[in-house]
């Protein structure tokens, strides 16, 4: 039985950690394994994304509440747990329970795509790989579309650029940015890390062109599998993002559930 996808936890590693040390001591940057589950840390930025702990039925209940003392003492309180459905049972729940967490309402759908031909999208703005100069709109979308505050910002310009693995795609009217996605790629694997698009231009096509333009680029570097995650639809909650993935050859593979501290809301 699985525990979580290699490439997901290497592209979230690299985010967290590939850029200077002032910026990782900052906003308090760090990646934590423990009894194979692994804890992602960012103290200074109130984000579910980037404080997370992927694996958490792995750990005792003793090592749960250890984990989340460490995240009280950093001044973390919203955080996911995430573990994957096939392997949760009576017991591993009852132990997330009496650490004090609860599940939250929406699960995280895992999906796999394959080499094959690539659906073209239609839009009328232009795509291309995102560079230096659009680094200020291209983390202001990126880090607005995933609920982050303005200190995530250096997080997505650092990706733009030199960093290995990273391909990072832009959506433009004109010069202005509209859209912005991630594709990170270690060997012959690659994850869609993260797209969003301004609220001035959804519903003209940019996160089909942005999907087009990143699973082209991973199969040109002979990627075998394209990894992502979303989050399910749920009553009054529609998730477009889904839709997208499917439209594109994605196949569902697996279920997050996720944990919380009860109250706790994205």
């Amino acid at each position: 039985m699985k525990n979580f996808e290699p490439i997901d936890v290497a592209a979230w590693e690299s985010f967290l950690l590939g850029g200077p040390s002032s910026l990782r001591n900052e906003l308090g940057l760090s990646v934590e394994r423990r009894r194979g589950a692994v804890a992602l840390f960012a103290d200074g930025v109130d984000s579910m994304l980037l404080n997370r702990v992927l694996g958490v039925d792995l750990l005792s209940e003793d090592q749960l509440r250890g984990l989340l003392a460490e995240y009280e003492r950093r001044g973390t309180r919203r955080l996911f747990a995430q573990a994957p459905e096939e392997r949760l049972s009576a017991g591993s729940i009852q132990t997330l329970q009496s650490a004090g967490l609860v599940q939250y309402h929406r699960r995280w759908v895992e999906l796999v795509r394959r080499p094959g031909p690539v659906r073209q999208a239609e839009t009328d703005l232009r795509v291309g790989e995102a560079c230096a100069e659009h680094a200020e709109s291209f983390s202001e979308i990126l880090s607005s579309g995933f609920d982050m505050p303005s200190r995530a910002r250096p997080l997505w310009e650092g990706i733009l650029g030199s960093r290995v693995g990273w391909h990072c795609f832009v959506a433009l009217d004109g010069d202005r940015v509209a859209a912005g996605g991630a594709l990170f790629v270690e060997e012959q694997r690659a994850c869609l890390v993260a797209a969003a698009t301004a609220p001035s231009y959804r519903g003209r096509g940019a996160q089909q062109a942005l999907m087009t333009h990143r699973l082209a680029r991973a199969f040109e570097l002979g990627c075998q599998t394209v990894y992502s995650e979303t989050g399910e639809a749920v009553p009054g909650e529609p998730n477009p993002s889904y839709r997208n993935l499917i439209r594109h050859g994605f196949e569902p593979v697996g279920v997050r559930v996720n944990f919380v501290r009860p109250g706790t809301r994205w």
